[in-house]
């Protein structure tokens, strides 16, 4: 996008439709505030793309030499600045996040993370808070961080005189790592980190999360359990 610094805005839709035009319009006259994120990374120019170099391959084969820094992870892990990032979105408004709580670890339950969001502007508006995994010891490769969930909130505008906060809560087990070994899942010992974010290069509050060492568990186990409102 050369063209980027001589526009004041970019909207982009994602397969919006027979109501494009609609939705467009309400957009661009403000009846409706922007609330998307994006779904993958902008990159700043080819080269900075994890299959560079990789894809289409030779003879009709392709090496998959990423690894699982695929998406946003490659760039976050090796500290490549975006066009835009994985998780991006403006909006007409402004929130504020604030009281991160985040339980402690638990090897069947996981780890639940609440925190409150409100909105800051003068107009209505929808946020989708990212909740990421940083783990800041580890035995295999892993990514700087890992979205583990995500929960769209709508609070309403600031008020003096009552809290309108909504919380924006989360539950997930996916602290472990996956061992090629013994083909299962295990927690490395240490602490590890939980990034509430705007989007993945927008991190708004953080919470360490201390974890002992797992037994490694059958594949099935370590699944994401929700994101909820």
């Amino acid at each position: 996008m050369p063209w980027l610094d001589q526009v004041r805005a970019v909207l982009h839709g994602w397969f919006p439709g027979q109501e494009a035009g609609a939705a467009f319009t309400d957009v661009l006259f403000g009846d409706v505030s922007p609330s998307g994120k994006l779904a993958v990374t902008f990159p700043k120019r080819l080269e900075d793309e994890p299959a560079f170099g990789n894809f289409p391959g030779t003879n009709g084969k392709v090496a998959y030499k990423e690894g699982v820094l695929v998406g946003y992870r490659w760039y976050d892990t090796r500290k490549i600045e975006p066009l835009f990032p994985f998780g991006y979105g403006l909006s007409y408004t402004t929130f504020v996040y604030r009281d991160l709580a985040v339980s402690a670890w638990d090897p069947e339950r996981g780890v639940s993370v609440r925190l409150k969001v409100k909105n800051s502007g003068a107009r209505r508006g929808a946020e989708v808070v990212q909740i990421y995994l940083h783990a800041a010891s580890v035995t295999v490769t892993r990514p700087e961080q890992e979205l583990r969930a995500f929960a769209k909130v709508e609070p309403r505008r600031w008020r003096r005189t009552r809290d309108h906060s909504e919380a924006a809560g989360a539950g997930f087990r996916q602290l472990r790592s996956k061992t090629s070994e013994r083909d299962a899942w295990r927690t490395d010992p240490g602490a590890y980190e939980i990034r509430a974010a705007s989007s993945s290069r927008d991190i708004r509050l953080r919470a360490t999360v201390p974890c002992r060492r797992s037994e490694g568990v059958p594949r099935g186990r370590d699944e994401l359990l929700s994101g909820h409102r």
